[in-house]
Order: C-alpha cells, then sequence, then structure tokens
C-alpha cells in the first residue's frame, strides 16, 4: 500500500469512530446505514471505508459481513479495536 494510502486508512478508521460511537440501535442494518451514510456525505465509496474498518476491527481483509461482525462484537469491543489501531477517542 502507498503511504497515501496508509494515510488514507488511518484517517477513515478515525472519522468512523465518531460516527460509530453515537449509535444506540447496535444492529447490523444500523450500523451500515451509518458507515453509508458517512460514506456519502464525504464522496467515497462503501469499500474505502468498510475495507479499513475491517481491517482494523478484524485484522484482515477478509471476514464475514462487516456489518455482521461489528453487530456481534458488540459496541464496547468496537470502539476498544478501534481506539487500538488510533482511530478511537
Amino acid at each position: 500500500m502507498s503511504s497515501a494510502g496508509v494515510l488514507a486508512t488511518c484517517a477513515c478508521i478515525g472519522c468512523i469512530a465518531p460516527v460509530l460511537a453515537p449509535i444506540a440501535d447496535w444492529r447490523a442494518t444500523a450500523l451500515e446505514q451509518a458507515v453509508r451514510g458517512f460514506a456519502e456525505a464525504n464522496r467515497l465509496k462503501l469499500g474505502e471505508v468498510a475495507q479499513p474498518l475491517r481491517a482494523a476491527i478484524t485484522g484482515s481483509l477478509v471476514s464475514p459481513p462487516i456489518f455482521e461482525v461489528l453487530a456481534v462484537l458488540g459496541q464496547a469491543e468496537t470502539m476498544g479495536r478501534l481506539s487500538d489501531q488510533g482511530g478511537g477517542n
């Protein structure tokens, strides 16, 4: 990955954590809606947000559907993992 790609990934993780943190309805559908909204608002493709998110949460670029993974892990674990990757508060 290029240095620009690494910076974009780090920035994405830093920006997505505040989007996820206030979600009370921690279900896959609500999480997907929030991430899609973030992507659209920032003129990004969903994959440009979902892939770095997947890598930060699972440590891999391959996993079950990321929004289902987030829902199963729960909010505290998800936010903790994002924080470990430099994306949490």
